[in-house]
């Protein structure tokens, strides 16, 4: 799959942000398709054969063809699951008879140098929701989670540290890239303003801005079950804010809750003006 301008482009985002409602958006674009979650690539949910597990083996495994054709090296292999990888994602699109393919997958910000492999000429969009609602959604959907991995119980205070880490993992991975391929956009200035939101969007990957964005509920989506937000995008028939600010009316200690690293990530992307 050739790489050309915005082939590829990959949404960025901590969970509860607002990803799954930017994909299928941008998935009721007449140019664009988004795909459902993608865990078979990095297996980033921990619990999902991939294709990144399938390389590890292939490597490491004595009786693997790293070893047994290639005396050790890892090079073809390596490459060969990327192309797997790419020629999926090429099927698909050809099937949609679209120019450009969509993927996210919340969790892969925990491989997200790995995605950078996969995809090197990629587009990202980064969005970021208030740290305090994300948490809120978090703790609302806790019955569907195991744990949020490395940041331990699905918590108020776990959630907000896992908000403020996997943002500045975004951020430092972005900071690398050049301003073509990336693109910052707020989940609250999407809900509140979606058509300057999307024009912004569309200009970033290269394609005409199409009103089909703005009813997405008119159109086929596809919105599995293993996505915390498929429900919630599904159920709704325009797109509302009725959910920016949530953390207001929970009754919260917030001053108790949120740390100094946390509070800095808040102030920096201008969440804290108002409090």
């Amino acid at each position: 799959m050739k790489s050309d301008i915005a082939s590829i482009c990959v949404i960025l985002g901590v969970p509860r942000s607002g990803t799954t409602l930017l994909r299928v958006l941008l998935d009721s674009h007449p140019e664009i398709v988004s795909c459902p979650e993608t865990p078979w690539i990095l297996g980033s949910y921990g619990e999902c054969n991939s294709v990144r597990s399938l390389i590890m083996d292939l490597c490491g495994n004595p009786l693997g063809p790293s070893m047994t054709l290639f005396d050790g090296e890892t090079k073809a292999i390596k490459d060969a699951g990327r192309n797997l990888v790419l020629d999926i994602l090429h099927q698909f699109r050809c099937s949609s008879k679209k120019r450009i393919v969509v993927i996210k997958t919340p969790d892969d910000i925990r491989y997200i140098d790995e995605l950078s492999w996969y995809f090197p000429d990629a587009h990202y969009i980064h969005i970021v929701r208030d740290g305090r609602d994300v948490a809120v959604s978090t703790l609302r959907v806790a019955e569907r989670l195991y744990s949020l991995f490395e940041h331990g119980d699905v918590t108020i205070g776990n959630a907000l540290g896992r908000w403020t880490e996997w943002n500045e993992t975004i951020e430092q991975f972005l900071c690398g890239l050049p301003e073509r391929r990336k693109l910052e956009c707020k989940y609250e200035e999407l809900v509140s303003n979606s058509v300057d939101v999307l024009a912004r969007v569309c200009g970033f990957l290269g394609v005409r801005n199409s009103a089909t964005m703005h009813q997405y509920w008119n159109y086929a989506h596809t919105y599995p079950g293993f996505e915390a937000g498929s429900e919630d995008v599904k159920s709704r028939r325009e797109i509302e804010n009725g959910r920016v600010g949530v953390w207001r009316n929970c009754g919260l200690p917030w001053n108790e809750l949120i740390d100094v690293s946390t509070r800095s990530a808040l102030l920096k992307y201008g969440y804290m003006e108002d409090w």
